[in-house]
């Protein structure tokens, strides 16, 4: 079987925090990036006045960057923790990023576990998935793939595409649970639902190669086509395969 590999990644989710003056954090530091002076003062004044979510958005100024106001990954790193400790969900996952990856903190896999851990038990999904991973490479946390299926699963369940990509590939090799195609498939069509072309590309190549389904190329070539034609190297390939094993299907 193929599958898509998992990988660690910090998922940024967006929220927007509406005030009495109508503008959010997430437009004020949209503004600052591209060069607004005001919208820095405002956002500068929310974030010291105790506003977690401006704490938060402040952080990713810093983090990024712009033209009034220089990259600071410690500044963006002191920010982001101010808004965790509050108990903004978010800035909690993307401080345990931060720390796991050393970027403005020493890097700590202690307090990257606990910050990860807090936000994902808080039931921030990206958090929940990245709890998964952790628990799965067993580098900054003891290895349990049965408690990492169940964080995964958690993710998933909240609609979180790459989560339901990566729960499918669990189910298809049997990581922390029984091994189960059907089951793969399932969680595969789900984030494929949502857009997610790895998605496809894994449940074309189920169809293709038969696994938990009767070999289809037709189905095949309906779910790896949109991938194929945006240069998805795994969905291109098993496009052409398809093709070879049913000519008559690709005339066209």
């Amino acid at each position: 079987m193929t599958f898509y590999r998992l990988t660690y990644a910090l998922v940024i989710v967006l929220f927007a925090h509406v005030t009495m003056a109508g503008e959010t954090s997430l437009d004020l530091m949209q503004k600052v990036r591209a060069g607004d002076q005001q919208a820095l003062k405002e956002l500068s004044e929310r974030a010291h006045s105790g506003d977690a979510e401006s704490q938060l958005q402040l952080g990713r100024v810093y983090s990024f960057g712009s033209s009034i106001l220089a990259k600071d990954e410690k500044a963006a790193a002191e920010w982001v923790k101010k808004a965790a400790e509050s108990g903004h969900l978010e800035a909690q996952s993307n401080l345990g990023f931060l720390y796991q990856s050393g970027r403005g903190v020493e890097a700590s896999s202690k307090q990257a576990l606990l910050w990860t851990s807090e936000a994902a038990t808080g039931g921030f999904a990206p958090a929940q998935m990245n709890m998964s991973l952790i628990l799965q490479e067993g580098r900054i946390a003891p290895k349990d793939e049965k408690k990492a299926f169940e964080w995964m699963k958690k993710a998933a369940d909240q609609g979180l595409a790459q989560a339901q990509l990566n729960l499918g590939y669990m189910h298809g090799m049997g990581i922390g649970t029984r091994q189960d195609d059907k089951a793969a498939m399932q969680a595969y069509m789900k984030a494929a639902d949502q857009g997610h072309e790895d998605a496809m590309t894994n449940i074309g190549l189920m169809f293709l190669n038969g696994d938990g389904v009767g070999v289809n190329h037709q189905e095949a070539l309906k779910w790896l086509k949109r991938p194929a034609l945006n240069n998805n190297k795994r969905a291109m390939a098993g496009f052409f395969r398809a093709c070879r094993q049913a000519p008559d299907l690709c005339k066209d």
